[in-house]
């Protein structure tokens, strides 16, 4: 025996039926609709009249494919278009992680910079005192 109040059960069912049933259900809708404004007003000829029982086919068909598509699962059983909220925590301490590795990098790059261009004066410097010891050895040799 059911319990629950009339309109909570009739919330459970919307839930239960979810977007392929609502969508099969406004569909169905629209087209009783048309059947019954036709049937009132005299209706078009047959000839002109598409086949309904063809169209519900066809919306059940399409009903099937889109609940096969929110339907689909990955090997963890969980749906494919959902995200768990600790997967996109993983994703920001990740792109968190990578924004902080690539600040080190650059602390990094520009140390090995300024130790390139001491290095490059001190040898700049030898240089400059091998010249003129060799001028002044030239000198003392002549």
């Amino acid at each position: 025996m059911a319990t629950g109040s009339v309109a909570q059960q009739g919330g459970d069912l919307l839930l239960q039926l979810g977007v392929g049933g609502i969508f099969a259900f406004i569909i169905i809708k629209e087209v009783l609709t048309i059947v019954f404004k036709n049937k009132r007003n005299g209706g078009p000829s047959r000839a002109t009249t598409p086949d309904m029982f063809a169209i519900l086919r066809d919306t059940q068909t399409l009903v099937r494919e889109l609940h096969k598509w929110h339907d689909a699962k990955d090997e963890d059983h969980v749906f494919v278009w959902y995200v768990r909220k600790s997967l996109e925590h993983q994703i920001e301490n990740l792109a968190g992680a990578v924004e902080s590795m690539s600040r080190a990098a650059q602390r990094q790059t520009d140390i090995i910079e300024s130790a390139f261009e001491s290095m490059l004066d001190e040898i700049k410097g030898m240089l400059a005192e091998l010249k003129a010891l060799r001028a002044q050895g030239r000198r003392s040799g002549d």
